[in-house]
Parts: structure tokens; sequence; C-alpha cells
């Protein structure tokens, strides 16, 4: 920078040196601050210089020499940044991208810590509820089911919470019972037509007639053959039927928690039933 001093007086009067180095450090100070100094273009060709203390989206605060100055960003056209300025530019958005970086994984931690809480009670609820109906599914077995099982096959199991295993013995003895019942309908009907018949075979004997003796006696052979076959069956139906019966007890005693530990092995009675219908 050339300095051009055109003065009157003497040159090396203390005043003068003093004015003249003052003169020189505003020029160098000036000159420090245009080389560090932001700058804005405005859409109407003015170029602005200064330093940007603070801006947001609408507007920019500009520092100059004459003062604070806010300019909308409607009205700019550029901006240039010194180099320091751009550098904290830099500086706060790497930081501001860091703080977004560290939130989202902040928010996923969270959502994660979230899911696995949400897991875990889901669990444990559960569990509890699992406990529950087992603890409820103990308190109804034992010598509930058991008496219950004894009236009705099928009963006690349906109330100590096994309901498949009831429904199969209740559809068992139930069938085997209907049947057991049409079919003792059926005998009683086939006795009183043997009784019947066999009373005609007696009293045709009286009347010396051999046709008519011979007729009577094969009725009433036959009817008697009848009356057996409907005995064979009621007696396969009750046998059937205390099978259902027999086994839907023991299934109470084997299976209800009172009488079942872990490694125990319960022996099925022996029960022996016998039962014929009459042939008279």
């Amino acid at each position: 920078m050339l300095i051009i001093y055109t003065g009157r007086g003497n040159p090396d009067s203390p005043n003068r040196r003093r004015t003249f180095l003052r003169l020189l450090t505003a020029i160098v100070l000036l000159s420090t601050a245009a080389l560090h100094a932001d700058t804005i273009y405005l859409k109407n060709g003015d170029t602005i210089h200064g330093s940007i203390i603070a801006q947001d989206q609408n507007s920019v605060k500009l520092k100059t020499s004459t003062g604070e100055r806010t300019y909308s960003k409607a009205v700019i056209r550029r901006i240039s940044y010194d180099d320091k300025t751009a550098d904290d530019n830099a500086d706060k958005e790497r930081a501001e991208r860091e703080k977004q970086i560290k939130s989202e994984e902040l928010r996923k931690e969270r959502e994660e810590l979230e899911r696995r809480t949400k897991e875990i009670e889901e669990r444990e609820k559960k569990a509890k509820a699992e406990e529950a109906k087992r603890v409820e599914t103990a308190s109804r077995a034992g010598r509930s089911s058991i008496w219950r099982s004894l009236v009705f096959p099928g009963w006690g199991q349906h109330y100590r919470g096994d309901k498949t295993r009831g429904y199969i013995f209740m559809g068992g003895a139930a069938f085997t019972g209907l049947m057991l019942f049409k079919t003792r309908k059926q005998y009683i009907k086939a006795r009183n037509e043997y009784n019947e018949a066999s009373n005609l075979s007696l009293m045709s004997a009286a009347t010396a007639n051999s046709g008519m003796i011979g007729g009577a006696f094969l009725n009433a052979n036959e009817k008697r053959n009848n009356l057996q076959k409907i005995a064979a069956r009621g007696n396969l139906f009750t046998g059937l039927y205390l099978g259902w019966y027999f086994s839907n007890v023991a299934d109470a005693f084997l299976y209800g928690p009172e009488h079942r530990t872990a490694g125990q092995l319960i022996q099925k009675p022996d029960v022996h039933v016998s039962f014929t219908f009459p042939l008279q």
C-alpha cells in the first residue's frame, strides 16, 4: 500500500508523526477487516461488506462499519462468507448432523428398550395366565372330579378342565347307554312274544293235533332264538357301557393331580363285570 503525504509544515514534527501513525493503523485495520468480511450481494446490484452476526430462514443480520443492518433474504441474491465464517458454519453443520445422529440412535435405543420391555411384560402375563389356569385346573381335580365321574362318565374330566377327554367319555357312554336302553325295550317285547308262543304251544298239545302242535313249537322256537339274539346284543352294549364307565373312573384316579406325581405310575385296578339277560 502506498501512502502519499502532501501536508505542509515539517513532516518530522511530533504531531504529524502521531497523525501519520494513526492513519496507517486505521488503514491496516480496514484492510484486515475487508480481508475477513462477509459480503451480501443484493438483487438490485448493491454490495454490502461486514460480518454476519445472526441469520434465520427469513433474514440476515450484518454488522458493518456504520452499524448493524438486517436484510430480508427475499432481496438477497447471494452471500459470500469469509474463511472463518465458512469454517464456523461447517462446524455448526457438522455438530448439528452429529446431534441428529445421536438423537436418532437414542430414539432407536428407546424404541428397542420399549419393545423388549413389552415382550417381557407379555411373557410374564402369559406365564401368570398359564399358572392361574394350572392352579384352577388342579383345584378342580382330585376328589371333586372323581365323584363326578362316578355320577356320569366324562363329567369329572370336563370339570377338571380336560374337556376333550370328557367329551369322549360322555359320547361313548351316552351312545352305548342309548343303545342299551333301546335293546332293553326290544328284549322286553321279544320276551313277551316268546312267553305267548310258549303258552300257545302248551295249549296246542291238548288238541292232539300234530300239525298244530308242530307249528306252535316251531313258532315258540323262533321266538326263543330271536330273544337270545336280542339278549346277546343287550349283553354287548351292557359290557360296552360298563367299560366306558369304569375307564372313566380309572381315568379320574390316574390323571387327577392329587393322584399323580412325576415319575409315579398307578396300576389300573382289574375290574371284572358280568351281566346277562334272563331268557324268561
